[in-house]
């Protein structure tokens, strides 16, 4: 316990650490190119819909299966998905 106080006061004590390349908040910075990227938006508007593709539900989890499509009007892509609930 001595130990991890003292190494976490002598990291406090030396101050900020440099890193390689300059820090940058996460979606700002492709970790792979070290270049700066377009950062997303938080919240799209995105229209669906949802629809159950099967009858059957399992009798123990009572899931059932579903698919989803959806498409995003800020960025014009189309999506699929499936699950259960």
């Amino acid at each position: 316990m001595r130990k991890l106080i003292c190494a976490l006061v002598l990291v406090l004590a030396a101050g900020e650490v440099k890193a390689d390349w300059p820090t940058v908040r996460t979606g700002a910075l492709d970790p792979r190119t070290h270049a700066a990227t377009v950062a997303p938006a938080r919240l799209q508007p995105v229209v669906g819909s949802v629809k159950q593709t099967s009858h059957f539900a399992n009798p123990f989890t009572k899931k059932a299966r579903y698919s989803a499509v959806t498409f995003n009007p800020v960025s014009g892509t189309f999506g699929k998905t499936k699950f259960k609930r």
